[in-house]
């Protein structure tokens, strides 16, 4: 995100981040805030290695692939 944040303050462009992230920049960067309808659906990626899962990395692992498949089998609009 930071990346995202350097690049716009830069003049390379634009970027969509969390209100969180807001004053990161202040001096060069405009921020403005999403309509409260909009809805964004943006990928989430979890990058773990293969042969080192111990324990609560495992379980966090197990639990975030139960939630992608419910999220997969319910209707969206």
């Amino acid at each position: 995100m930071m990346t995202n944040l350097n690049l716009v303050a830069a003049g390379a462009g634009i970027s969509v981040v969390p209100a969180s992230m807001q004053g990161t920049h202040a001096h060069a960067i405009a921020y403005r805030s999403l309509a409260a309808s909009a809805a964004l659906d943006a990928p989430l990626t979890l990058v773990l290695r293969a042969d080192t899962n111990p324990g609560p990395t495992a379980t966090f692992a197990a639990l975030l692939r139960k939630l992608a498949a419910r999220w997969r089998e319910q209707p969206h609009p």
